[in-house]
């Protein structure tokens, strides 16, 4: 599977800023969600299908975050950038 990818830690005092060219999946994952996702297991996550950009999030707790932009296995390409604040 394709996708870009940070990581970072924090918690609600960051916030994730993802530029877009397009719609795209935006996925806040832990460590272990994050590996599960991976491993194509059930994950949860924060954020979803994201059509508007900029698009923030905040980590709702500290601790080690993966960010993941990906489209799902539709076919194309994506263009964004991942910012930490």
């Amino acid at each position: 599977m394709n996708y870009l990818y940070k990581e970072f830690t924090g918690g609600p005092e960051r916030i994730v800023k993802v530029i877009l060219d397009g719609w795209a999946n935006v996925l806040l994952l832990d460590d272990v969600n994050y590996n599960n996702y991976r491993l194509g297991l059930k994950f949860k996550y924060y954020g979803g299908k994201i059509e508007k950009s900029p698009y923030h999030i905040r980590p709702p707790f500290n601790g080690h975050w993966n960010v993941v932009v990906e489209r799902a296995g539709i076919p194309g390409t994506i263009s964004a950038s991942i910012n930490i604040i």
